[in-house]
């Protein structure tokens, strides 16, 4: 124990400590809707936690064969009975609990059953798709074999992001986007002291100059140099490299949303390429209701390969 003050006096108090990731711990955790796994940070955004059994693989490792398999029943793989660890084990655990989110109960749910269960709720037509993807995410995930889960985290990352940025705002008066992006994710694996730069890549598809700016969502400072501005000629594909500052540790919030903002410059409209210019805050400002606003999600990766046992 130790020595502590309690109503003016030194008592000896017993510490009892727990291995779990306290900086998620802010706002609580989900346990009261679901899973007690899931904690909040600061953010509300949810943590899987109590990863404390999980295992390092190598990069040409694929499996290891283990009697030293702890969890919990009902989120463990099937294969758990075999002994074996595969990459895809914790993809399980991981369908239980989306399915646990999207329907409040456990067992096995089609996809009928859950878009029947949300059918009291306004939903438009994206967010329908959005709880049609994560369902049939979960279904893949609870596979009994391990070989038609998803191929890996990223895979699901990249499913999930794709549907939720597949509806974006067209500007007045326009039917296509001003600025086609081929992704709506950016990676950075994360290196110590050092800048790691990913590219996005952009295509102009109008006849004009089209004018962006790349800037974090939040006003808080990011691990991203940002903002960014540029202008993209007509009818041209544009490669933005973007970069990383230089961080010692992996930054707590390692997923941030990222905002791309377009708008048509008219050559010869020198006012406003003399404020894009000098003040290209100021023109975006001064574009209003012809700007184009698309959402992405800028993610620091950690190296190697990480499934849970």
């Amino acid at each position: 124990g130790n020595m502590a003050s309690y109503n003016g006096k030194m008592v000896m108090a017993d510490v009892h400590q727990r291995f779990l990731c306290f900086g998620y711990l802010p706002n609580g955790s989900l346990d009261v809707h679901i899973t007690g796994n899931i904690l909040l940070d600061e953010d509300m955004m949810p943590k899987i936690t109590d990863f404390g059994l999980s295992r390092c693989f190598d990069d040409d490792q694929t499996r290891v064969i283990t009697r030293d398999i702890g969890g919990t029943l009902g989120y463990l793989a099937p294969e758990f009975t075999n002994y074996e660890i595969t990459h895809k084990f914790g993809l399980y655990g991981l369908g239980v609990i989306i399915m646990e989110m999207l329907t409040g109960k456990k067992g096995y749910h089609t996809v009928e059953n859950v878009l029947e269960g949300w059918s009291n709720h306004i939903l438009d037509i994206s967010e329908c798709a959005q709880i049609q993807v994560c369902t049939e995410i979960a279904i893949e995930c609870t596979k009994a074999d391990p070989t038609k889960r998803p191929a890996s985290m990223k895979h699901i990352i990249d499913r999930l992001l794709e549907t939720e940025f597949s509806t974006h705002v067209i500007p007045e008066g326009g039917t296509s986007e001003l600025l086609l992006l081929h992704q709506f994710a950016l990676y950075f694996p994360f290196e110590p002291n050092k800048v790691v730069m990913c590219p996005l890549q952009l295509t102009n598809n109008t006849d004009k100059h089209v004018a962006f700016r790349l800037m974090d969502k939040s006003i808080k400072s990011s691990f991203l140099l940002l903002p960014m501005y540029g202008l993209v000629p007509p009818n041209t594909p544009y490669t933005l490299i973007v970069t990383t500052q230089v961080n010692e540790e992996l930054p707590q919030k390692y997923i941030i949303d990222v905002i791309l903002h377009s708008a048509t410059l008219i050559l010869g409209d020198d006012e406003h390429i003399n404020t894009l210019r000098s003040q290209p805050d100021n023109f975006f400002q001064e574009m209003g209701n012809a700007v184009q606003e698309v959402k992405l999600k800028a993610i620091y990766t950690l190296p190697g390969k990480i499934t849970t046992s």
